[in-house]
């Protein structure tokens, strides 16, 4: 009733929402077998995200400077940790995609034993269901907080323009108050304002991803345990 693999539970649909985020650039992941996964440098997926790591290692670049020229703060040491942290995340992501069809392979190989009796008997809960429950929560909660983040900016620009009687649009202010390292460099533009969003949340998408990830192997992990357990105590039994 409940035999799913891991594979099948995440690809068609998690993993193609990742790299959206320029997580998991892995080719053919919407294709029904698992033996068409394939990792491949001259592909769209890498493309997409290399395009995105330039971009997010460029702005890193550009806050180095930024710190080099104003002295290091408090402040500063919090950006720059950001940063590391996130294209760190970025890059141990595309290190585990270059890897991961032949890791789900040797995975689907492990788990097609419980798929053949009696182990089938022992599935007492639905995987695909506690694997999507533990994604949405985490990622609605990391997407909750970045809304807020948002909101909370675009307000501050707002009374800072109000009470400084500043001659400036809203999203000027909030250009230079969220990224003022890159005026040093580039003038405000309004075509950069979604350009500016979507990086940050491909920046801030590997932070809540990464507790995702984890909690999705170890349901994975967690219901063959359970099945092996319940084996076991069964037989115990007779």
């Amino acid at each position: 009733m409940f035999n799913y693999t891991l594979d099948e539970t995440i690809r068609n649909t998690l993993l193609f929402i990742s790299q959206i985020f320029g997580l998991f650039p892995i080719s053919n992941v919407y294709h029904g077998s698992i033996s068409r996964l394939r990792y491949k440098w001259l592909s769209l997926p890498v493309a997409y995200a290399s395009a995105i790591m330039i971009l997010n290692v460029l702005e890193f670049v550009v806050v180095i400077y930024y710190n080099f020229v104003t002295g290091i703060n408090f402040h500063s040491l919090g950006t720059i940790a950001l940063f590391l942290v996130c294209l760190l995340e970025h890059y141990f992501f595309w290190r585990l995609s270059s890897k991961w069809p032949k890791l789900m392979k040797q995975w689907r190989q492990a788990e097609e034993v419980f798929f053949r009796a009696p182990y089938p008997n022992y599935l007492t809960f639905n995987m695909k269901f506690w694997l999507w429950l533990w994604y949405t929560v985490i990622m609605c909660g990391g997407l909750m907080e970045h809304c807020l983040l948002v909101f909370n900016s675009i307000q501050k620009a707002d009374l800072e323009r109000t009470q400084c009687n500043l001659n400036v649009s809203n999203w000027e202010i909030l250009y230079g108050r969220g990224r003022p390292y890159l005026r040093l460099v580039i003038p405000f533009q309004y075509w950069m304002l979604p350009l500016l969003e979507w990086l940050d949340l491909t920046l801030a998408y590997p932070r809540n991803f990464t507790d995702a990830f984890i909690a999705l192997v170890s349901v994975g992990l967690a219901t063959r345990f359970r099945q092996i357990y319940l084996r076991i105590r069964h037989v115990q039994g007779k």
